[in-house]
């Protein structure tokens, strides 16, 4: 099983969305000014883990994203609509390149729904948190990942 690292997430989510919508990202700088908006939270299991992907975007960002996967101006999404399912099915697309670079081609991977939730937590007690913060022209997503390895439980 390979290891994933903050910056292996990183470098998965700017692929994914550069392919997908046509977004060129960078590491944000400023982290404490995101004021995001919408969440979502995904749940996967690979081999000896049971984690959970949450991604926080703000308005800007999901109209951006979906946009760029719909062919339309940012102008004529909503980020509460459009821009909402775009963020849940990136979220299944982040988790499958995630099992992808854990090993999925040779160990089942099992991926729950994309759901929205209001808040996404920063800690949880017992996980391995890996936390990266995307920047697009000012406006920003995070992807965030819990990780839990069963053989420790």
């Amino acid at each position: 099983m390979n290891a994933l690292t903050e910056g292996k997430v990183m470098e998965l989510t700017c692929s994914i969305l550069e392919n997908m919508a046509f977004m060129m990202l960078e590491e944000a700088v400023d982290v404490d000014a995101m004021e995001p908006t919408f969440h979502t939270r995904i749940e996967y299991a690979i081999d000896q883990e049971a984690s959970e992907v949450f991604l926080s975007a703000t308005t800007g960002f999901l109209e951006e994203l979906a946009s760029g996967m719909l062919s339309a101006e940012p102008e004529d999404v909503s980020a509460g609509e459009e821009g909402l399912q775009a963020l849940q099915e990136l979220s299944n697309v982040i988790v499958g390149e995630i099992g992808r670079a854990l090993g999925a081609e040779s160990t089942p991977l099992i991926v729950g729904l994309p759901e929205v939730i209001y808040d996404i937590p920063t800690q949880k007690e017992g996980t391995e948190c890996l936390d990266c913060v995307l920047d697009s022209m000012g406006e920003t997503l995070r992807v965030l990942v819990h990780r839990s390895h069963l053989a420790e439980r």
